[in-house]
């Protein structure tokens, strides 16, 4: 049985990535057990907090640990499934050279500035200074932080592409990512046994942070669909959502109320 939802954040990012998806959850299924955390835990695979009985939000760079996390469920957002992107494998290749450049300081710079977050948004401006260190600021705020966050990032090029989910599994996707994009989707849409896609419009790689609304309600939904305690029942009419076709597509494809392709 499925008991709670853990939300489960990757390097670069904290729990804090979930404020707003965790606010709406609050308001729409105030009973339901919602947690949050990110990946690091620990100096070794699989990195991620106890996830037996939950079902898993993993969004991004916590993909690969959330699959070897024991979860009771799973849902991958925007992150590897196949392959890793350029820019976390440059780092990782970095090996003992890593952590001192995981300092605060020219790390949230760097993430500041157009060659960092801003490209993971489709409003730039949403990655200010403030943003941005509420955001990313807490996983290397100590040496300890930094030590483990960099394990972290080199252990990442061995462990993608990642085993097979061996639990109920799903994909929720902003189809405008350019560090992860759609293709990367379809194909965890193919190869996963009963794999399903339910697409964000218009979202890049952060939109937990832009947008937490559309996150809050297709998590709870799928929540709601597992019978999770405290999400609440399913609506008796279809929801207002994307109709699951493969984004860019004109063909309608049968949708039941997730808005997924099945």
């Amino acid at each position: 049985m499925v008991d709670r939802l853990l939300l489960l954040a990757g390097p670069p990012f904290g729990p804090a990535l979930f404020r707003g998806v965790e606010a709406r959850l609050r308001t729409l299924a105030p009973s339901l057990r919602v947690e949050s955390a990110a990946v690091p835990r620990g100096d070794g695979p699989p990195f991620a907090p106890e996830a037996a009985g939950a079902l898993v939000f993993a969004h991004g760079l916590a993909i690969p640990a959330a699959l070897r996390s024991g979860a009771g469920a799973l849902i991958l957002s925007n992150g590897p499934i196949t392959r890793l992107d350029p820019a976390t494998r440059s780092l990782a290749a970095l090996g003992p050279l890593l952590a001192p450049l995981l300092h605060p300081a020219p790390w949230l710079r760097w993430l500041r500035s157009s060659a960092g977050l801003r490209r993971a948004v489709a409003n730039p401006y949403a990655m200010d200074r403030d943003t941005v260190a509420a955001l990313c600021g807490p996983a290397v705020a100590d040496r300890e932080g930094r030590r483990l966050v960099a394990a972290y990032l080199r252990w990442l090029p061995s462990a993608v592409p990642g085993p097979a989910a061996e639990c109920p599994t799903w994909a929720l996707w902003g189809d405008e990512d350019v560090l992860y994009p759609t293709s990367e989707a379809d194909l965890f849409d193919a190869q996963a046994s009963g794999g399903r896609v339910t697409w964000l419009p218009g979202g890049r790689f952060l939109h937990p942070e832009e947008l937490p609304w559309a996150v809050a309600d297709a998590v709870l939904a799928r929540a709601r669909e597992l019978a999770v305690p405290g999400a609440g029942a399913l609506p008796t009419a279809p929801m207002s959502r994307s109709d699951g076709s493969r984004p860019g597509s004109t063909k309608s494809t049968n949708s039941n109320s997730f808005g997924e392709h099945v």
